[in-house]
């Protein structure tokens, strides 16, 4: 045969459900991206915080043993669990003083907002699941369904904990941020009440990882790289954590 012959094999065509199934999954990759970008020209310390808290989030998975799609739906959820706050007034996102009542209840309506985000795109359940039901408590007093413990998604249960631990310790404007140690102990005195205990559990044998503590959570002194994905923490948090309370 010629050299004129001597052709490369053409490339490889996608075809069937393997090609459609990348086709949705980098369709929901672009989504993502999408409405990560809007929240971060909404408020960029949302923005870097979920993307923190996903990957922290996803830490905790594979610490509990989930696999390789689970951790990813929990990672996805995570990213994703405070979406609804592109519908938050900007102002109130911002707001560097303690929120009033109608405004706490206006923040407080930011997953059900969430899910009705992701309701029309593709998106894994247990990631939706997260997003809806990361601020229910385990002793029913939570928001928005006041769902109690096993009855709260799985997934749902581990973000609230990576959010939790983001949210305080993250640099905020108004505010330093606490060392990771605080942060542990205050997951600990709400375990069994606010947190699932095994929740805080896993995300504390998670962070004793190297890669844990190089890039999944905040530093005491600020947010991490903006390589690193983050998680933003809720004003209840940081209002009630400032005055040694219960998160709520």
């Amino acid at each position: 045969m010629s050299p004129a012959h001597r052709r490369s094999p053409p490339p490889a065509v996608c075809w069937g459900s393997a090609c459609a199934r990348r086709v949705r999954e980098e369709a929901q990759r672009s989504t993502v991206r999408a409405l990560l970008q809007a929240l971060e020209l909404k408020d960029p310390y949302t923005r870097a915080h979920s993307e923190r808290v996903g990957r922290l989030a996803s830490l905790v998975a594979r610490e509990l043993g989930a696999p390789g799609a689970r951790v990813d739906a929990v990672q996805l959820g995570g990213t994703l669990h405070d979406i609804g706050k592109l519908a938050v007034p900007t102002g109130l996102l911002r707001k560097n003083g303690p929120l009033t009542q109608d405004e706490r209840r206006i923040i407080q309506l930011h997953p059900a907002d969430g899910d009705g985000v992701l309701r029309g795109i593709n998106v894994l359940a247990e990631a939706r699941a997260a997003v809806l039901h990361h601020h229910e408590r385990v002793d029913g007093t939570g928001y928005p369904y006041g769902l109690s413990g096993g009855r709260i998604p799985e997934a749902a249960r581990i973000v609230a904990v990576a959010d939790a631990f983001d949210a305080m310790t993250s640099y905020r404007s108004n505010r330093p941020a606490r060392p990771a140690s605080v942060a542990i102990d205050e997951l600990h005195r709400c375990a069994g009440t606010q947190f699932d205990p095994v929740m805080v559990a896993a995300l504390v044998r998670a962070l004793a990882l190297p890669a844990a503590l190089c890039g999944a959570t905040a530093a005491v002194e600020g947010p991490l790289l903006a390589r690193v994905p983050a998680h933003l923490p809720t004003r209840a948090w940081l209002d009630a954590g400032a005055n040694g309370k219960e998160v709520r």
